[in-house]
């Protein structure tokens, strides 16, 4: 039997992420079910989101911050995106405001903010601020948004260990972190790497960070350490990474191959973080008026398979806009005009070999459409499809259209 045929009509119909079943789910939450909009962010002054936190003493109020260019303030979402305060931090400066963090710092949750962006690699000022979580009545706040003053801020300064005498000695970085420890993770985006480093707080003081370990990932926007401990996650602009805990030394955690699951399509996407709970984790775009998108895990793993497949019409078109997706493993950078440099496709971290590079669906506005929102795999160029395994595509692709009828009867 001519394999073309069947390549052909299921390259057409659904992304090349329904022709490898969904791994098997446990409670742990080892997947989650398609991505689903909380709501869009409707103030206008949320136009750069770069870091995201959800609090643990307001379970379903969610921390963030805009990206350089903004005044030192936080903001207060609940996970509908509905704008709950506006808080000023005290005694800070909002130089390139890259990640945010929960952690605890006492008897009480702290938030880290991490000004550690660093696009021009020539930056002497780089550091952490702290400030206690601040507690308020999130049900008044629903009625009326605050605005308030936090206490002052703490700052720990910090550099990194390299010394190399290569642009990379003085990274940029995106993604801030703080272990059940109270722990601070740093990682670094780069092209062709992500090197993750460490230091305990020291208010007032500056710190070399710990170089502990890298990775393959690319282009690392952002990241949370998982309130149960387990595991921790770093995002690109297109993908999720997760690295279980396991009791290894944490330098062979990040060196081993993540948990891999693509993300919908964001604008920019430079933020995740995980639920109070761990039942899940967040995403949020770059841009005015993005959607809050929740990734859960899946209510009875069990009935679920195929959770992480496109099993909607908004997964099965995800609307990819202006991101640049990461193909086989690899990230476009920040597009921002200080990284606009970079010239050939392996410099912009784009994979040259296209052999391995998931199949995408074109959408009826012409756009690029497929980041479906599910771990997907990839088509390898020279592998052809065998009579059995067509069929047995075939089959996956009837179960993911038929509950893609019964969740969306409009489509």
């Amino acid at each position: 039997m001519n394999p073309r045929p069947q390549l052909l009509l299921l390259a057409a119909l659904a992304p090349a992420c329904l022709l490898h079943a969904a791994p098997a789910l446990a409670q742990d939450c080892v997947s989650f079910e398609s991505p689903q909009p909380g709501g869009m962010i409707e103030t206008l002054e949320i136009d750069e989101a770069s870091g995201l936190a959800a609090s643990r003493a307001s379970p379903g109020v969610l921390w963030t911050h805009n990206d350089s260019g903004d005044s030192a303030r936080l903001f207060a979402l609940d996970t509908t995106g509905r704008l709950l305060g506006t808080f000023m931090v005290a005694g800070a400066q909002a130089r390139d405001w890259e990640d945010i963090a929960l952690g605890r710092c006492g008897e009480r949750d702290c938030l880290y903010i991490g000004d550690i962006g660093n696009n021009s690699k020539n930056r002497d000022d780089l550091g952490i601020y702290r400030i206690e979580e601040p507690l308020f009545d999130v049900e008044q706040a629903r009625r009326a948004p605050l605005t308030q003053v936090t206490e002052q801020a703490e700052f720990m300064g910090i550099s990194y260990p390299y010394s190399e005498g290569i642009d990379d000695d003085n990274a940029n970085a995106e993604t801030l972190m703080v272990d059940a420890d109270g722990v601070l993770y740093v990682v670094t985006k780069e092209d062709r790497r992500a090197r993750l480093l460490r230091a305990t707080f020291e208010a007032d003081a500056d710190v070399v960070l710990e170089h502990v370990g890298e990775n393959t990932l690319t282009v690392a926007t952002g990241g949370d350490w998982r309130p149960d401990g387990a595991r921790f996650a770093v995002r690109t602009y297109a993908k999720v990474f997760e690295f279980d805990l396991t009791g290894a030394p944490l330098s062979e955690v990040f060196a081993m191959p993540a948990r891999e699951r693509r993300l919908r399509g964001e604008i920019q996407g430079e933020s995740l973080g995980y639920a109070w709970d761990s039942s899940g984790f967040y995403t949020l775009s770059e841009g005015e008026q993005q959607e809050l998108y929740h990734y859960a895990c899946p209510a009875n793993p069990a009935e679920d398979m195929g959770a992480d497949m496109a099993s909607s019409p908004q997964d099965m078109g995800a609307d990819m806009g202006a991101v640049a997706v990461d193909m086989a493993s690899m990230s476009a950078p920040d597009m921002r005009r200080e990284d606009m440099a970079h010239g050939s496709p392996e410099e912009m971290g784009v994979a040259s070999d296209m052999s391995d590079v998931p199949v995408l669906m074109d959408g009826d506005d012409g756009k690029m459409d497929g980041s479906s929102g599910c771990s997907c795999g990839t088509l390898p160029g020279q592998v052809p499809l065998s009579p059995a395994r067509g069929l047995s595509a075939l089959l996956l692709l009837g179960v993911a259209l038929t509950r893609a009828r019964r969740r969306a009867p409009t489509c």
